[in-house]
């Protein structure tokens, strides 16, 4: 079995509309605890300087833009794989304030472990609303009301709040490699049950693959266009200010690629799973990002679309 969802003692049924989280969150548990965001890898971004034009898409860094940076830190610790943001500021400051600085600036790519399994379980939650509604209308899952009476014919609201036997969820559940069971007494989980590391590493490192991929589309943009995009009130004067400022302590600072600038995908995907806005989807999400693309990226629409040629 690939995860374990544990019911309380007693459990005889399961709303069908709490089926796709217990699912996504068996496959990807929430990690407990702080999960301080590390530097997955370093680039570089041409900002323009005498006889140079600048770029828009960031490059690898050659062995001669090492051996800059190996002059530039020399008085820092050697540079290692996996800094953390707070390690990061002192090479970032000495970079910024070098005497010759180059013409390119620096671009970390960052890899913040929890966020992305968030990300993961919010995509697989809603993969799972989708699979379930397809099982009940083809008539492979038996929706009942709270008298255990079928109501195959159930939609939306009444269909979300119709249930499954716990032996129906588990047979259910069984096709998506998931045990379930109801909790007892003499069979207690584990509060911190020991996750499935291959599942985890595989579908973590998909995920964060691809929103490198989607996140290198956009460029930095101020906290105003933020609220432009993803609005937190009708005026204007939302929320987007205050995260902003307490960057770190909100958890916005996941998002931040450069002094008082965010990438608008990985800002947005923060926003969507911690902040859980009222008539917002990762689809709805995504085509509000592909609408704001920089001009660099509009060919690359259709990776936020899903509208491929």
């Amino acid at each position: 079995m690939l995860g374990e969802i544990v019911l309380p003692a007693g459990t005889k049924t399961v709303k069908l509309g709490e089926i796709p989280r217990l699912i996504a969150t068996a496959i990807y548990p929430e990690i407990q605890g702080n999960c301080p965001r590390v530097i997955s890898y370093l680039n570089k971004l041409e900002t323009g300087g005498e006889n140079t034009v600048p770029t828009h898409r960031s490059e690898p860094l050659t062995e001669n833009d090492w051996d800059m940076l190996k002059a530039i830190w020399h008085g820092l610790p050697p540079y290692r794989e996996k800094l953390t943001e707070l390690e990061w500021v002192s090479y970032r400051e000495a970079f910024e304030n070098a005497p010759h600085k180059p013409t390119w600036t620096l671009m970390p790519y960052w890899l913040d472990e929890k966020l992305n399994t968030d990300l993961a379980r919010f995509d697989a939650e809603n993969q799972h609303l989708k699979a379930l509604k397809a099982a009940v209308n083809r008539g492979l899952v038996t929706p009942r009301s709270h008298a255990l009476v079928p109501v195959s014919m159930a939609a939306g609201e009444m269909l979300m709040n119709a249930v499954l036997t716990v032996a129906d969820f588990a047979q259910y559940a069984d096709g998506y490699h998931i045990e379930v069971r109801t909790q007892t007494d003499n069979h207690l989980p584990e509060i911190c049950a020991q996750q499935s590391k291959e599942t985890q590493d595989a579908g973590r490192q998909a995920e964060t693959d691809n929103d490198v991929d989607l996140a290198a589309l956009f460029d930095g943009v101020g906290i105003e266009q933020l609220e432009k995009m993803f609005p937190t009130s009708t005026d204007g004067n939302g929320m987007w200010k205050g995260w902003g400022h307490r960057a770190s302590e909100s958890g916005l600072s996941s998002a931040r690629v450069g002094r008082g600038r965010y990438n608008p995908y990985t800002a947005g995907l923060w926003w969507l799973t911690t902040k859980n806005p009222k008539g917002w989807d990762l689809a709805r999400l995504r085509r509000k990002l592909a609408q704001n693309l920089p001009s660099r990226s509009m060919d690359s629409m259709g990776l936020l679309t899903g509208e491929l040629e």
